[in-house]
């Protein structure tokens, strides 16, 4: 585009445009703290694999090169000019191998692509948040227009967008201290779409929130407070009932009398997943029974399944920011707080079960770690107690997995027994 500008003037520039206008878009800060702006042709979106890559593959790699993605997910590389001394230098002395290193970079983001699906799965996204592409990289646009498209089914009128100050780091997730070294016998347990599940249970949103618990109920409320049963008191427990509110793991509390529009989004989001995954797997069962050819269906119902978990994974990033039309701390730490208390819950509890059922003498910690919605167990003293060997030393009796998984879910229920929507379950993940 500055080709184009220096030889033949900026209006000519604007031709690349269907609507015939090239915007400025600031796309950060220099050294000097200057804006960076960028040429944007309106009406026509680019997009950036390597943005993608980072975006949509929820891996961590050694490099971000093309030269290194290419070798992980092709093993193939990037042409090679190393008896150059840079690109410059290629251009000047080979300009046959400098036109060949171009295309051969062409050919390898085409493979990635043909590979990984990538640009579907973006207008999977698009389409379905009734987005711009670029949109799709972002979680506050995204959610900002699938908000505003539900409301507007319903006949809500939504006010105009009116930045509020963040006036602090929201609270973030608990992390517990693992215990390092070399382990055996250990199992790790995932709370489902832990954040998506705990706005549907909660109830949270902007049209449904009800203020803070009342000081005189609870006067020092943290986590740890709750763990100790603040909010099983005759008092918590009558007014949660007479005012028929959910009360989070920040003290904020949610109407029950109707489900607000962000747990209606997510519980639709949640159960279309479902639909597509179930949709998917069986299409891969009869492409195997059959030996037909069905990889499109299969990848189209796989970008839609992922559009609606990257839909739902990415509602907390935009309740979190303070660009963001819905922003506000207290929705934002009531999901994260709310998360502390449920896996802070389950660590308390299964420690006590499982020092109760092995008879310890003196209590221990028999978690490994702890993380977000990630519980990690030793296991080893069960397996001594229980006697309990498998042929291969490496995978744990399915009794024992299934016992822990169900004593989980029943101290879930009992922590979530007043919510709107129990529905969130732990999961065996390794």
């Amino acid at each position: 585009m500055f080709r184009i500008k220096n030889v033949l003037g900026f209006e000519r520039c604007e031709d690349l445009s269907p609507h015939g206008h090239i915007g400025i878009k600031k796309v950060g800060r220099n050294a000097d703290n200057n804006p960076i702006e960028r040429p944007e042709i309106i009406g026509v979106n680019i997009l950036d694999y390597l943005a993608l890559y980072r975006k949509f593959t929820y891996t961590q790699q050694e490099s971000y090169s093309l030269d290194n993605i290419s070798a992980v997910e092709l093993g193939e590389k990037k042409l090679d000019y190393s008896e150059h001394d840079g690109l410059m230098s290629l251009y000047k002395n080979d300009y046959q191998k400098f036109i060949e290193y171009n295309i051969r970079d062409v050919e390898l983001v085409d493979k990635l692509d043909e590979k990984m699906g990538l640009l579907d799965l973006v207008y999977a996204i698009a389409y379905d948040g009734r987005v711009n592409f670029s949109d799709t990289l972002t979680s506050v646009r995204m959610w900002d227009m699938l908000i505003h498209n539900h409301l507007h089914a319903k006949g809500v009128a939504i006010d105009p967008f009116i930045k509020k100050p963040k006036e602090r780091q929201v609270e973030g997730a608990y992390v517990k201290d693992p215990q390092t070294g070399m382990h055996k016998w250990v199992v790790s347990f995932d709370l489902n779409s832990l954040y998506p599940h705990l706005i549907m249970q909660y109830n949270i949103g902007p049209d449904t929130y009800m203020g803070h618990i009342p000081n005189h109920l609870c006067q020092y409320l943290n986590v740890n407070s709750i763990i100790k049963g603040a909010y099983d008191t005759p008092q918590v427990k009558k007014y949660m009932k007479d005012h028929n509110v959910t009360i989070c793991g920040s003290g904020a509390m949610y109407t029950r009398d109707f489900k607000g529009f962000m747990p209606e989004l997510m519980s639709k989001m949640y159960n279309d997943r479902v639909v597509y995954k179930d949709k998917m797997l069986k299409v891969k069962q009869e492409a195997e029974e059959t030996g037909d050819d069905r990889s499109a269906d299969i990848a189209k119902l796989d970008n839609m399944q992922m559009a609606k978990k990257i839909q739902l994974n990415s509602a907390y990033g935009a309740l979190g920011n303070e660009f963001f039309r819905w922003f506000d701390i207290k929705y934002a730490e009531s999901i994260t707080l709310s998360g502390q208390l449920s896996i802070r819950w389950m660590e308390k509890h299964i420690n006590e079960y499982l020092n109760k059922i092995l008879k310890r003498k003196t209590w221990t910690t028999l978690l490994l770690s702890t993380q977000t919605q990630c519980i990690s167990l030793l296991t080893n003293s069960w397996i001594k107690y229980s006697k309990e060997e498998t042929f291969s030393g490496v995978i744990l009796s399915t009794g024992l997995i299934s016992r822990l998984e169900r004593v989980l879910n029943r101290l879930l229920i009992r922590l979530l027994k007043n919510l709107l929507d129990q529905s969130m379950l732990t999961n065996r993940r390794w």
